[in-house]
């Protein structure tokens, strides 16, 4: 059985809510263009659902030999970098004229120095050769060096405030009426559901409200 964030995840950046960037992101994939984007912003703010919905409206296939790849950062070494990204890369870039591609880059924050060097290379690299378009997910860039940040040409800032929890609620009514039916009353407090100190998580939010929705069936059953 899925769960609610597997079910109810964005296919296409017109399902996202909340996130005054994907206009842009959508002018994006209606002229796309070889480029690096990062996303920053906290947990279950939209990043990986942004950079894979975009990847989806772009007709792209998730896989190594298709044409959307996802690497957590944190888990690359020096070698594993250049498997990755050398001569011998599983990744099956096309060349130009045979549609984009998509690198999805998660954690960015969490790569060493060595790994950041090799990628910085890398990345101009496909730029220069492919049409790829390249997304760099990260809670908190600072620590980046300069000259991994100037790779990325496009930066947005995820929100995590109110008006992105107020987005969020109103959809989390519609996956309730989805899963319980439309005239059972939602969970007492479920504006609530999403926040954790002063940030606000669609991921948190959908995990809480499943634990109302497998309550109420059970109390059906």
């Amino acid at each position: 059985m899925s769960t609610l964030k597997e079910k109810y995840r964005p296919r296409s950046l017109a399902d996202v809510v909340g996130q005054p960037l994907v206009r842009q992101l959508q002018n994006l994939a209606r002229n796309p263009k070889s480029c690096c984007v990062l996303l920053e912003g906290a947990t279950g703010t939209g990043k990986s659902t942004c950079a894979q919905a975009l990847a989806n409206d772009l007709g792209c296939v998730e896989g190594w030999q298709e044409s959307v790849y996802t690497l957590c950062a944190a888990d690359l070494d020096a070698e594993t970098a250049r498997h990755y990204f050398g001569p011998a890369s599983p990744f099956r870039f096309c060349a130009p004229g045979k549609g984009y591609h998509v690198l999805i880059l998660e954690e960015l924050e969490y790569m060493n120095k060595t790994v950041q060097v090799i990628l910085k290379d890398a990345l101009e690299r496909l730029l220069a050769k492919y049409r790829v378009i390249v997304f760099a997910t990260s809670n908190d860039s600072s620590a980046l060096p300069k000259p991994v940040l100037h790779r990325f040409g496009l930066k947005f800032a995820m929100s995590a405030g109110q008006s992105f929890a107020d987005s969020v609620n109103g959809w989390l009514a519609t996956v309730w009426e989805h899963e319980v039916g439309k005239d059972v009353p939602m969970p007492v407090g479920y504006q609530q559901f999403g926040w954790e100190s002063e940030e606000f998580s669609a991921r948190l939010a959908l995990d809480r409200l499943e634990k109302c929705v497998i309550r109420y069936k059970e109390q059906r059953n």
